[in-house]
């Protein structure tokens, strides 16, 4: 088993839902991203 830390940063984004581990959070602002910004599943 391999275990690691990891890291990942993005800005608010009041338009963009904010997703953590794949559960959308409602009423919070979203984060800026490529992708979902999803930084709990990404770092």
């Amino acid at each position: 088993m391999r275990v690691g830390m990891g890291e990942d940063l993005h800005r608010i984004d009041e338009a963009r839902p904010l997703i953590l581990g794949g559960v959308t959070i409602k009423g919070a602002p979203g984060l800026a991203g490529h992708s979902d910004a999803d930084v709990l599943l990404h770092a």
